[in-house]
């Protein structure tokens, strides 16, 4: 990962002015910011990123309505037999829920603001070594494809949408809200 070098750092009413980046940088993502979730019942969750935290409160809200019956923050970690690179994943999320013939399934959340490299190696190992399981990619916008950038991001979701069952555009969940 390329490190972001500031002329210098710059926050304006607090907040950090990030048009003061070098060069091409100024387009590089920064890293989430970690925050934490508190649910009614008292119980806290501290996410890394504010994504995150959306989905702990809409999951939350679907526990209440009685469409789930619990989910949980990063509780299993998959191994990969793999000998190089990623051998490790942790999804974001694990649901449990009834199936129609009340018996009990979960399924796996992974949030994302945008896809990078080891995003994909993780969603493609996963999918090879675990075919049982059922993940599902929670993004923060899904592009449309109309521009250069979003076609290009559109192509990486191409590139592996075999590897979950469906794949959400949080920004259209919350808006139906």
């Amino acid at each position: 990962m390329k490190t972001i070098k500031f002329r210098q750092p710059i926050f304006i009413d607090g907040k950090f002015d990030h048009w003061h980046l070098k060069g091409s940088d100024m387009h590089k993502q920064y890293p989430a910011i970690p925050t934490h979730y508190t649910a009614d019942d008292g119980r806290t969750t501290k996410c890394k990123s504010r994504l995150e935290v959306k989905i702990c409160r809409y999951l939350d809200l679907m526990v209440r309505a009685g469409e789930y019956i619990a989910w949980h923050y990063e509780p299993e970690v998959f191994e990969f037999a793999e000998r190089h690179g990623i051998t490790r994943y942790k999804p974001d999320f694990c649901v449990i829920y009834k199936e129609t013939d009340n018996r009990i399934a979960k399924f796996w959340i992974e949030a994302k603001g945008h896809l990078d490299g080891s995003s994909i190696t993780k969603a493609r190992r996963f999918a090879k070594y675990y075919p049982d399981k059922t993940i599902e990619l929670w993004m923060q916008d899904v592009p449309a494809g109309r521009t250069r950038k979003s076609a290009a991001r559109l192509a990486k979701i191409d590139g592996i949408r075999h590897c979950f069952s469906r794949i959400v555009n949080t920004r259209k969940l919350w808006k139906g809200l």
